[in-house]
């Protein structure tokens, strides 16, 4: 059973998704936004890190069975993504009240409370 950090950071993880799905150019892409680990092309993609966290933090992706931990990872990195497209945007993250400012606000507070429940 997925205790309630777990359940917590997953949604989190939603938005981000939502993100990078809209901003990923995949028109090229031979497998069509599903990163295969096996395919050259796919290690030396220029989206393939953003490719590769879209695809093993898919909603189906069976988040219910990663580790508190690993879940963490993909919230690490869904917050230095959404970090960057606040700064490309030169919001004032502290004070904006968009959607993507006010994930990320309450991002770094779930991201905090997630490691200490870890300790």
């Amino acid at each position: 059973m997925m205790n309630s950090m777990n359940e917590r950071v997953i949604k989190a993880l939603a938005y981000p998704r939502f993100q990078l799905r809209g901003d990923l150019d995949l028109g090229d892409c031979p497998h069509g936004g599903l990163y295969d680990k096996q395919d050259p092309e796919c290690l030396e993609c220029n989206v393939g890190p953003e490719c590769r966290w879209l695809y093993s933090n898919e909603e189906f992706a069976a988040l219910q069975e990663k580790s508190l931990r690993d879940l963490i990872d993909a919230l690490e990195f869904a917050i230095e993504y959404v970090d960057g497209l606040v700064t490309e945007w030169e919001h004032k993250r502290h004070q904006c009240r968009c959607e993507a400012c006010t994930w990320l606000r309450d991002a770094h507070r779930l991201l905090d409370e997630a490691q200490h429940y870890t300790m």
